[in-house]
């Protein structure tokens, strides 16, 4: 009886080293997991602050002439008058 009582403690005790050493694993995979996405966050996050600072800089120009003439060009406007060359050797 008494031996068949120390089988069971033993299997018992077997039983739950595998099972926290499972549950240990687990967790370290999803520690991993975790770290992983807060690197991607963090590098998104850079990009996302430098865009964030370019538009505040554009932002903070003031608003002349020369300004307007350079936002009217990135967005494909023109004067009438002018004549626009396009230079492809450049790339």
């Amino acid at each position: 009886m008494k031996k068949n009582f120390n089988v069971i403690i033993r299997a018992v005790f077997t039983v739950a080293i595998i099972y926290f050493i499972f549950n240990v694993v687990r967790v370290i995979y999803d520690v991993n997991q975790v770290e992983k996405e807060a690197e991607e966050i963090s590098k998104e996050l850079e990009t996302v602050e430098e865009r964030v600072s370019k538009l505040k800089y554009r932002y903070e120009l003031p608003v002349d002439e020369s300004y307007l003439e350079k936002i009217a060009r990135e967005n494909g406007y023109y004067f009438p008058d002018e004549t626009i060359f396009y230079n492809n050797f450049a790339k």
